[in-house]
């Protein structure tokens, strides 16, 4: 669809509203970034570590198939020239930009995303950007890029609580059909990172591992699965 981008950037299927553990700390945000897509803002930032955003990103492309939604990694393409990367895409409803903290200093990358944010204002146009730091505090070094990223709206993801994080583990593992115990959900609390997403990823280690031997969840195979790795 773009000629100017380089590879080809595919969603996770995972990453959509339903399968997006909402705790209570958190409602307030995802409410407000699912009516910025109704509203005439333009710009919203989104910031939290190891709480989702990149899931969150993700998910208004899945369930808003009306709009032209452009999600763009930016850690995956700042390898390339900004400006091939980045032209022309006034021409879709949305543009979201992960991971904004990844051009900080980069004079190129700082400056096409300083002109982009104009052509899509011009445009009429909405930009999402998502980021481990808040817009004040991103060492962004283009003063007018700098500004203009604390113009619109701005909140953060707050990090899961444990109970939070088992109880995410929980409805996606019953999202793919798993069935798995609190003490499976100890064992890896226990035994390996509590990082989210290293979590996720873990859950799908075990999935496939699953459906492979077509065993229950019990820990004495999660500890075999993950030993494997």
């Amino acid at each position: 669809m773009f000629k100017q981008l380089p590879l080809s950037l595919p969603l996770s299927a995972e990453a959509t509203f339903d399968n997006f553990y909402l705790s209570e700390s958190n409602r307030p945000t995802i409410t407000a970034f699912q009516l910025f897509l109704q509203q005439r803002e333009h710009f919203f930032y989104l910031c939290g570590v190891g709480s989702g955003v990149s899931h969150v990103l993700q998910a208004i492309q899945h369930d808003n198939p009306e709009l032209i939604i452009q999600y763009l990694p930016l850690k995956e393409v700042i390898q390339y020239p900004a400006m091939e990367v980045l032209t022309g895409l006034e021409i879709v409803d949305v543009v979201i930009l992960d991971d904004l903290q990844c051009i900080a200093g980069n004079a190129d990358w700082e400056l096409a995303t300083f002109h982009l944010y104009n052509r899509l204002r011009d445009a009429q146009k909405k930009l999402v950007v998502g980021s481990q730091i808040a817009p004040q505090a991103l060492p962004i070094q283009l003063a007018d890029l700098q500004s203009r990223l604390q113009w619109g709206i701005s909140y953060s993801l707050q990090s899961l609580t444990d109970e939070d994080k088992r109880q995410a583990l929980l409805l996606r593992s019953k999202n793919l059909g798993l069935r798995m115990s609190d003490e499976v959900v100890q064992f890896m609390f226990n035994h390996h990172s509590r990082d989210l997403r290293q979590l996720m990823l873990m859950l799908k280690k075990m999935d496939v591992a699953s459906l492979s031997e077509q065993r229950h969840l019990t820990v004495p195979f999660v500890k075999q699965i993950l030993e494997d790795e």
